[in-house]
């Protein structure tokens, strides 16, 4: 197996692990065909995290006490629970592990990014390796103006979140046009 650099990708360490795992358990199953069981395994994990590089009262990082805790534990009534760690916040699949249903990963993104936003956030990044979840808070991104740095969707993928940002503005006119002025 080749050597993976994981200082540009930090999602190829998971890859690579896989990769590993899969090379381990190939004895133990017969022949299968490790790319496809590594795209698999990959496609279960299905994390995602965003964490704040920029607010807007840019008040710098915070010094902690180097251990990593959570600080809150966010359960969404039709998404994932969201781990928040006051310096990112995180998602995975945990009890829905296995599941393929993205309703549940749109909806915890899309959280994610209310939740930063409502924090300041002008400028952020995202991991993991839930393209679902990475499109959709991209595209939740592009409507409160906030910057993502390490993201940038394929061009179909690009035209298709511009013309939802724009469906999702014209409901939102029609909405407030229905709502009789007191």
């Amino acid at each position: 197996m080749a050597d993976v650099d994981d200082t540009d990708n930090p999602d190829n360490s998971l890859e690579r692990a896989l990769a590993e795992l899969a090379e381990v358990i190939q004895p133990l199953t017969g022949n299968i065909d490790i790319s496809n069981f590594v795209s698999y395994l990959y496609l279960i994990w299905g994390d995602f995290a965003v964490y704040p590089l920029e607010t807007s009262e840019d008040s710098g990082s915070e010094s902690g006490s180097g251990s990593i805790e959570i600080k809150k534990v966010i359960s969404l009534e039709n998404g994932r629970k969201i781990f928040d760690y006051g310096y990112c916040l995180t998602t995975s699949p945990g009890e829905d592990y296995g599941s393929y249903c993205s309703g549940k990963t749109i909806e915890a993104a899309q959280k994610m990014i209310a939740i930063l936003a409502e924090r300041g956030v002008t400028k952020l990044g995202f991991t993991g390796s839930s393209l679902t979840a990475k499109r959709a808070a991209w595209i939740d991104c592009l409507e409160c103006g906030i910057e993502v740095v390490n993201y940038m969707p394929s061009e179909a993928d690009y035209y298709v979140s511009e013309r939802v940002v724009e469906m999702r503005k014209q409901a939102k006119q029609r909405q407030e046009n229905l709502v009789p002025r007191a």
